[in-house]
């Protein structure tokens, strides 16, 4: 697996709740959350919200590192059955399908 983008429609009403998770994961839940992408062999995960008319869309970004193979979050973390839970109830899946053209990173 290579980097990967995924965007989500956010459910109405569900902005709040989706942004309060990601600022706990950012803070009090940031070292379980490290150790749980450290596990899945990924590299770096960010998040952000955008608003495209009266819908609101989540565009995560997974970096994957150097020849890792990716594993599945482990579900016997809390902190990635939370995620779970908070991402069903917050996002419209499928999630949009796209493909990612170009991927540049400059390193002197």
């Amino acid at each position: 697996m290579k980097n990967k983008l995924i965007i989500f429609e956010i459910k109405h009403g569900k902005v709040e709740k989706l942004k309060r998770w990601y600022q706990k994961l950012d803070s009090i839940r940031r070292d379980e959350a490290l150790e749980s992408i450290r596990r899945e062999g990924v590299k770096r995960k960010f998040a952000t919200i955008v608003q495209l008319n009266e819908k609101y869309y989540d565009i995560g970004f997974s970096e994957v590192s150097n020849g890792a193979k990716v594993l599945p979050a482990d579900q016997s973390m809390s902190v990635n059955l939370e995620h779970r839970a908070i991402m069903e109830d917050c996002l419209v899946t499928p999630p949009f399908k796209g493909e990612l053209l170009y991927d540049l990173e400059y390193t002197p």
